[in-house]
């Protein structure tokens, strides 16, 4: 299925991995019904862009490389080696998926100029689903166009649809300006949590120790 959006109003993204933010999804969604009120006001003049969005297929993984790639050099990370890029091709596209990935195309664009990577966690005090979202990237030349805001729309709008009870994702300390999107559509910071990563390596000399 294809979704198709038309927007001169602009909300773009970009983040991942320091900041815990949150949103309950009731509160997201009487949020975006506020704007989407308040976009329903203003004609979409010359500026505004079509574009779609569709679930990404296994034919679609080079080009779901390439914008985690650029991803990884906006937040200037190590991509993907050749190894991993496999890894997360069958991950993603395999018999049993990990995650599931979103792909936004321009108006007369073949290729995606956006992406968002999620995957259902759970809540067991509320006894329902969480959908993490683990990246959400437009590259650069195509933000300000209403992008970023509808596949993170999308976004919210899956979890309601599956019935879950909140989204969650993080966000780098020094990316303010996604910060502030974040705040600005409900989403709160979780301060009072901490969040704690053991790597690979870190696994193996816990599980070595006696």
């Amino acid at each position: 299925m294809v979704f198709l959006y038309r927007s001169p109003r602009v909300l773009s993204s970009a983040g991942s991995v320091v900041g815990q933010f949150e949103i309950i999804i009731p509160d997201l969604e009487s949020s975006f019904r506020v704007k989407e009120g308040m976009a329903t006001e203003i004609p979409a003049g010359p500026s505004a862009s079509l574009f779609a969005i569709r679930r990404a297929l296994r034919s679609d993984a080079p080009a779901l490389i390439e914008l985690i790639t650029a991803l990884a050099q906006f937040e200037k990370l190590t991509p993907p080696d050749p190894a991993e890029q496999n890894r997360l091709i069958e991950d993603g596209f395999g018999e049993r998926p990990r995650f599931e990935a979103w792909l936004a195309f321009g108006e007369n664009e073949p290729a995606p100029v956006a992406y968002a990577v999620l995957f259902e966690t759970y809540s067991t005090f509320r006894a329902t689903p969480t959908l993490y979202l683990e990246d959400i990237f437009v590259l650069p030349g195509y933000r300000q166009r209403g992008i970023g805001s509808a596949l993170l729309r999308h976004c919210v709008q899956l979890a309601h649809d599956r019935g879950c009870a909140r989204m969650e994702w993080t966000c780098l300390d020094w990316n303010r300006k996604a910060q502030q999107i974040y705040e600005r559509i409900g989403a709160r910071h979780l301060s009072e949590w901490y969040l704690y990563r053991l790597t690979r390596d870190g696994m193996e000399k816990f599980l070595a120790a006696r």
